[in-house]
């Protein structure tokens, strides 16, 4: 990961850099075109991560393995809040939320996330604080308000071109002069869904908001499909933990460039795979896979 003090570069991984600097510097990602490079890309990287590690410390056999996934947890969720991506936050938020709907014990788990929550953002320093409250005065924010610009000449331009766009990468002085209210202040999309709009037309944002739709039900399906299936337990859990992802990318996607990062598309295929699995025929043994969860 990285952090930027005024000139100065320093490389550290990113939850462990968060805890030994008290939060005071923003957590980056991998340099060289990366797509989480950003700070608020690789926060949107770790909380999509977050629920396949936790449905994997729920089935680990191992305690050793279990303690590592759930210590990669902690820190995953550190380096969300050390990146200070106010877009990241809301996906957190969002993430918990819906845990919280689909937990069986609502207080139980609410208290456990209230504490939690309470402790991680009691450890972040008043500039954390101070930035999260911006999402309430985004209208006063040059960053913010650099988007909004971004999403309205996007918008025009969707509605110019409305079957096919503007193309990949339509961020330029050309464009925005023609499309932007503010035509000198150029930026990228920042946002997964103006990003599908603006390079693609309606058409494509409605191929896209389609994809996302299916999806999800696919993902309900595989959970239905494995309350039937004893030795299928894991690949219930394994679409809830698909779902929650989605969540916080439908969530942080909204603030990040990032309509075709692989990862979205992994999820798609890993769910189809998976659910295909559960159509098979009870009498093919699939009971190494079937063992209860145990409690994390």
């Amino acid at each position: 990961m990285l952090k930027t003090v005024k000139t100065k570069t320093v490389r550290a991984s990113g939850g462990i850099f968060t805890i030994v600097e008290g939060g005071a510097y923003r957590v980056y990602g991998p340099p060289g075109g990366s797509y989480t490079a950003d700070n608020g890309a690789i926060a949107l990287a770790a909380v999509m991560m977050i629920p396949f590690m936790l449905h994997l410390a729920r089935f680990a056999s191992s305690k050793w393995v279990k303690a590592g996934l759930l210590g990669a947890i902690l820190l995953s969720g550190m380096t969300v809040l050390g990146s200070q991506s106010r877009g990241a936050f809301l996906a957190v938020l969002a993430m918990m939320a819906f845990l919280w709907v689909k937990s069986r014990s609502k207080l139980t788990f609410g208290l456990a996330l209230v504490v939690l929550a309470s402790l991680a953002i009691g450890f972040m320093p008043d500039s954390w604080t101070n930035r999260m409250h911006t999402i309430q005065t985004y209208e006063k924010d040059a960053s913010a308000m650099g988007r909004v610009n971004a999403w309205w000449m996007l918008f025009n331009l969707a509605n110019d071109r409305p079957l096919v766009g503007g193309g990949f990468e339509p961020y330029t002085q050309r464009e925005f002069s023609k499309y932007a209210p503010d035509p000198e202040d150029v930026h990228a999309a920042h946002s997964i869904y103006f990003q599908v709009l603006g390079e693609h037309g309606y058409v494509g944002l409605a191929l896209f908001l389609y994809l996302a739709i299916v999806t999800w039900a696919m993902g309900g399906r595989l959970v239905k499909a494995s309350r039937e299936r004893s030795d299928c337990v894991w690949a219930g859990d394994l679409g809830r933990a698909i779902q929650v992802s989605l969540v916080g990318f439908a969530v942080g996607g909204a603030f990040f460039n990032m309509a075709y990062w692989e990862l979205v598309y992994y999820e798609i295929v890993i769910l189809m795979a998976t659910y295909y699995l559960v159509q098979v025929p009870e009498s093919v043994e699939l009971s190494n896979f079937g063992r209860r969860p145990s409690v994390v």
